[in-house]
């Protein structure tokens, strides 16, 4: 699993070499948060692959026991996210603005033109639709 160096350091070579103008906040954040979750969905995807096969020990369905829900994979949520903004594009970019982004509801609602009060409410339904979906 990358860690959040590596992260940052994979996003910096894939946005380029740094002399990139950008038009504001925003889209630096918005850029970055999608070529962060590609690395983070082609990183999980790499780690399944090599969890398929090679030495792993096969057991008999009867000898494994299931302990809880399975937890969410990057991949699985960067889907549901596409899913959400095929349907509510304004709300699937809330969230990626949230929690890829790291932007505050004020910050949001700024960049987006809306009040604080309508990213709570559209974050509340994505949260619920996005848990929903997983």
């Amino acid at each position: 699993m990358l860690n959040p160096t590596d992260l940052v350091h994979e996003a910096y070579l894939k946005l380029g070499d740094g002399n990139v103008d950008w038009r504001d906040r925003l889209e630096f954040y918005t850029i970055a948060g999608r070529v962060m979750r590609e690395i983070l969905s082609d990183d999980a995807r790499r780690r399944r692959r090599q969890k398929r096969g090679g030495n792993a020990t096969r057991l008999p369905l009867e000898d494994v026991k299931l302990t809880g829900p399975e937890p969410f994979r990057a991949a699985d949520v960067d889907i549901a996210l596409e899913r959400l903004g095929s349907r509510q594009p304004r709300k699937a970019h809330i969230v990626k603005l949230m929690y890829f982004e790291g932007l505050t509801y004020e910050e949001v609602a700024s960049a987006l033109n809306i009040s604080t009060s309508t990213v709570h409410r559209e974050l509340h339904f994505a949260r619920a639709w996005l848990q929903r979906e997983l």
